[in-house]
């Protein structure tokens, strides 16, 4: 009787959540909002490529003179390296979300396109 009462609410949520829509008020203004935020996120980008390449090119014009012994040498730079390459990886990632917010034109209306999807994992 349990899972027939949690399947039961499974679908009834299931199918109220189907067919909600926003509706717009003026197409040219979302499509205005989607290049703004595709251009702030080039622009952080770029920034973040920009730096990570600094952090790993100082990082490795810093390190020609050894301080320390061998040993230590990497533990002294590898936070450099570490840095660079993060802001390299959030660059790229940014790169890629603002080509994905991009507004597309489908039948002469602009729409984002992104399902939200829930799971839910019930061990009965």
């Amino acid at each position: 009787m349990k899972k027939m009462i949690i399947l039961t609410m499974l679908l009834v949520f299931a199918a109220a959540s189907f067919g909600q829509q926003v509706p717009v008020s003026n197409p040219a203004v979302m499509q205005t909002e989607y290049l703004k935020k595709s251009k702030r996120q080039k622009t952080w980008a770029w920034v973040t490529t920009g730096l990570g390449a600094y952090f790993i090119a100082a990082t490795l014009f810093l390190q020609t003179e050894p301080i320390l012994g061998e040993d230590e040498l990497d533990k002294v730079w590898a936070p450099g390296y570490y840095i660079g390459g993060a802001c390299i990886a959030t660059g790229i990632v940014l790169f890629v979300a603002s080509s994905k917010n991009a507004p597309m034109l489908q039948q002469t209306v602009i729409r984002n396109q992104s399902f939200p999807a829930v799971g839910v994992r019930i061990h009965l």
